[in-house]
């Protein structure tokens, strides 16, 4: 067997990439797309995707994805994340081929086409948490952890590998970030709440990163840009701040009630730590149970916070696990916030009182 690895090109590459998710997955996979050539094709003509595949002949029998950050969620023109970062994903594997490290091998050539593009200053990837084989090959890149979102895949998204008591639990994942020709200097607030967590993460990282304590920052601002998104199937929230001011506190915490008191269960919070107005409010955003997350490094702007919510969901934290010591101890700061977030009172929400354009579905 010759397999051979190459970028999708063509409508017939996307067809035969359609039959190895349906082949895969059946149904289930949960990027719908991917079952409409057309649509493949057309990401990837885009930028929004760059599909490496694995071909067996002219039979498909694997698949990795270069993702450009939440590209789908842009609008008017205006991006939520930026252009020098790219998220390994939407990655599968015949059955009968996963025994011959064919993931390995995606993945090296996914990382290789990144480091041949110019504008491209890191790749970041979202490893599971259930097992450990993702974060393994993560460390082999050198990739770092800076980042968990805690249950942030529905129970219901399960790999082969969920099975018995752990098939119920929402699937965390732990973001790792890797970079090769180093980021462009930028200046970051941290936060005086988890400043221990953010400054290890940072000296992790190794990159020019000027930290600076919030207090020194500016008092005024513009306003703040937020976009919100939720997805009402997986019961999913997303909140970015383009640009943080004097009023994102606020501005944020009217979004968070409005998507928490509308049953969704799973929050993001993505706010620029290039503002000294996103660092302040940190400890008003934690008191309403916000738990933390960590480092979302150069998304937009530079690098963003990650925080969540999660109060209407369940996790059993036996069943996440986690290798790197880094990882863990952001692990056990998400899960002390989230218990602690439980007992706090559900957010109070005024249903006539919220209406935005930067609302999107």
């Amino acid at each position: 067997m010759d397999i051979r690895l190459r970028p999708l090109q063509t409508l017939q590459d996307a067809k035969a990439l359609a039959r190895c998710v349906y082949e895969v997955y059946g149904l289930t996979f949960h990027r719908s797309y991917l079952y409409e050539p057309e649509r493949t094709l057309q990401l990837n003509r885009e930028g929004h995707l760059t599909s490496i595949m694995a071909m067996d002949g002219d039979v498909c029998v694997g698949h990795v994805a270069l993702i450009r950050p939440y590209y789908e969620y842009s609008q008017a023109g205006t991006p939520v994340a930026g252009d020098s970062v790219r998220e390994i994903g939407l990655m599968m594997v015949q059955p009968r081929l996963r025994e011959q490290q064919l993931q390995g091998r995606l993945t090296a050539a996914a990382l290789g086409w990144a480091r041949e593009q110019p504008q491209l200053e890191g790749v970041t990837s979202r490893c599971v948490t259930h097992h450990t084989a993702s974060q393994r090959q993560a460390q082999k890149v050198g990739a770092v952890p800076t980042a968990m979102f805690l249950g942030g895949v529905p129970f219901w998204v399960q790999y082969e590998s969920a099975r018995g008591p752990d098939a119920r639990q929402p699937i965390s994942t732990l973001s790792y970030f890797s970079t090769w020709r180093g980021l462009s200097p930028a200046e970051v607030y941290v936060p005086e709440m988890d400043s221990d967590l953010y400054h290890q993460i940072y000296a992790r990282m190794e990159q020019s990163r000027d930290l600076r304590d919030p207090a020194a920052g500016p008092e005024l601002g513009p306003a703040s840009e937020v976009r919100v998104h939720f997805d009402p199937h997986k019961q999913q929230g997303r909140i970015h701040v383009l640009t943080a001011g004097p009023d994102v506190e606020q501005v944020v915490l009217q979004r968070y009630r409005w998507l928490m008191a509308g049953r969704i269960r799973h929050v993001t919070l993505m706010a620029p730590l290039s503002s000294a107005f996103t660092a302040r409010a940190v400890s008003a955003w934690k008191g309403e149970g916000m738990i933390f997350g960590g480092v979302l490094p150069a998304l937009h702007a530079g690098d963003c916070l990650l925080l969540q919510g999660l109060r209407l969901m369940t996790v059993d934290e036996r069943y996440i696990e986690v290798i790197d010591p880094l990882g863990a101890a952001i692990k056990e700061r998400c899960v002390e916030d989230w218990q602690f977030a439980r007992d706090l009172p559900e957010p109070e929400v005024d249903f006539g009182g919220y209406a935005s354009p930067s609302l999107t579905l």
